[in-house]
């Protein structure tokens, strides 16, 4: 059956709630703990590169590592 965009939002807030949580540390001290999305939003960066980082491809993507 086709999706209404109304159930296209709510599926999208659904899944941007349940989106995991990483806590990231800056090599100045400064922790960030947030999605790997909002993570790339804060770097400037596309999203691969903080899910790189997650999945143990990257050991730091522009300073931060993953505690």
């Amino acid at each position: 059956f086709p999706v209404t965009i109304e159930h296209e939002k709510k599926i999208s807030e659904r899944r941007k709630s349940e989106a995991k949580k990483y806590t990231f540390e800056h090599k100045d001290g400064s922790i960030f703990v947030g999605t790997c999305n909002e993570l790339a939003n804060v770097t400037k960066s596309h999203p691969a590169e903080p899910r790189k980082l997650v999945a143990g491809h990257y050991k730091t993507h522009k300073g931060w590592i993953v505690k």
